[in-house]
């Protein structure tokens, strides 16, 4: 969400009920009257009801903070907001491009070649669009190996996060620099230009990319997705694909908020192979199997497990006998008792566990 979607939901569906009205004179039975109305309408999703609201409360707020007003009216009982669903249950479930879509999207020569970089930025990096439409020449490292890197400065959360960029992506990104740019504007890109700028040089904004990216997939003869599920795709597929999920995490949402992420880099080899799929000669907690190769020339080598094996695979797969087959019996003895112990799980003379 942005600021231009907050204004608009200010202008479309709070201040036609409640702009006449003085901010100290709303009560909380105007605000559920509101939410219980905009509800009845069936014009907007129970996910965007919510959305106004959350809207009008943060005004609110701010309005108290500011001491224009001693108390915020959005005080609603339990009930009164919708559920947080879209309008159609089904849409976000199925809302996924084929890898065939994603690539006529970005390839494609009767979509303008500005929007096009923008889906790859979306579709190839699982960029917002806020993050992609502010996106600057300055912020894409090419030079970086094994991978390109796009360091982001503005994102939703507030937290820069580094994001490879796959080799793809990177031919598009600098055949526009090296020529498709200047060819759109007329000049040379410098370092602090946008990547992908409106004609007039701003920042396009996400109402607009959405009304182009719904008009391109009208052309191409798509059903309508959002420019938003292009990020999505990504997401999903790399995880088809056996993307790690950590990995992804970062590279999409950011590290998590705790002190080990704030002290630690991801480098570009790592982000490469979480994007990648996964050994499938491996299972899931990262250990070789016994398995023999597919080629029959032999099998691979079995390796002792460790106690972050045993406590993130083979516990939660009670014990699981097609797990043991496949692990050195010896590793697996030693962890389980390393784990039992730093749990506190061994049994007293009474037959009670310690934990």
């Amino acid at each position: 969400m942005t600021v231009s979607d907050d204004l608009a939901r200010l202008r479309l569906h709070v201040l036609p009920t409640l702009g006449t009205m003085a901010l100290d004179a709303v009560r909380p039975r105007d605000i559920r009257d509101l939410v219980i109305e905009l509800g009845k309408r069936g014009v907007l999703a129970p996910r965007s009801v919510r959305h106004v609201y959350a809207t009008a409360a943060c005004m609110f707020r701010t309005a108290v903070a500011d001491e224009l007003i001693p108390f915020t009216p959005c005080v609603l009982t339990k009930g009164i907001l919708p559920k947080n669903i879209d309008k159609d249950a089904s849409f976000r479930a199925n809302a996924i491009f084929t890898r065939e879509e994603v690539q006529t999207l970005i390839s494609d020569i009767r979509i303008l070649e500005d929007r096009r970089v923008l889906h790859a930025l979306k579709a190839l990096a699982a960029l917002r669009h806020s993050e992609a439409s502010g996106l600057r020449w300055r912020q894409d490292d090419a030079a970086l190996e094994p991978l390109g890197a796009l360091n982001l400065e503005k994102t939703k959360t507030k937290v820069p996060r580094r994001v490879p960029v796959h080799p793809t992506l990177g031919r598009i990104l600098r055949d526009r620099r090296e020529g498709g740019w200047e060819r759109t504007y007329g000049r040379a890109p410098t370092d602090d230009d946008f990547i992908v700028p409106t004609r007039n040089m701003t920042e396009c904004l996400s109402p607009q990319a959405q009304n182009s990216f719904r008009a391109d997939l009208v052309m191409l003869g798509f059903r309508h997705r959002r420019g938003h599920d292009l990020r999505r795709t990504f997401i999903t597929l790399a995880q088809v694909d056996g993307a790690r999920r950590d990995l992804l995490e970062t590279i999409t949402h950011g590290p998590r908020g705790n002190i080990i992420n704030v002290y630690t880099t991801s480098r570009a080899g790592a982000l490469r192979r979480g994007r990648e799929a996964q050994d499938p000669d491996s299972d899931r907690c990262g250990h070789e199997t016994g398995v023999a190769k597919a080629d029959g020339s032999g099998s691979h080598p079995r390796r002792r497990i460790t106690i972050a094996c045993y406590r993130s695979c083979y516990r939660t797969a009670k014990l699981a006998k097609p797990l043991a087959k496949r692990c050195d019996p010896s590793g697996i003895r030693k962890c389980k008792s390393q784990y039992e112990t730093r749990r506190g799980l061994h049994k007293t003379s009474s037959g009670r566990g310690l934990g």
